[in-house]
């Protein structure tokens, strides 16, 4: 099914949860009762990604000078744990979003104190 979704051009999961279901009933391999089921599911995964991305985004505005864009921007780069921006560099930060050196690193400092690193 995949591999038909993608030879159509589906690439992503929201590609197919916001398609016409008559666009994705016209693919031949499909019929009507496919379609509806997998757009369910689609819609499922969205769902369940954007409560995962918020509860991340949360966490990490847990972390003193992260502020809401920042998290936003951290979450979109799969960094969705106060352990995994500790383990940043202040290089791989500002690649995500810059912040400026200061700030970066204060953040990194902020993240590594707040996961124990200097007890």
């Amino acid at each position: 099914m995949a591999a038909v979704l993608i030879d159509e051009g589906y690439t992503n999961l929201d590609e197919i949860a916001e398609a016409e279901s008559d666009a994705l009933s016209k693919i031949e391999e499909f019929d009507s009762d496919m379609v509806g089921e997998l757009q369910e599911r689609a819609q499922d995964a969205q769902l369940v990604k954007a409560l995962t991305d918020a509860e991340s985004t949360e966490i990490l505005l847990s972390v003193e000078g992260v502020e809401d864009s920042l998290a936003t921007a951290l979450v979109d780069a799969e960094i969705t744990t106060v352990d995994a921006l500790a383990e940043l560099s202040i290089v791989e930060l500002l690649e995500i979003q810059d912040v400026g050196n200061d700030s970066a690193s204060a953040v990194i400092m902020a993240a590594r104190e707040k996961e124990g690193w200097f007890d």
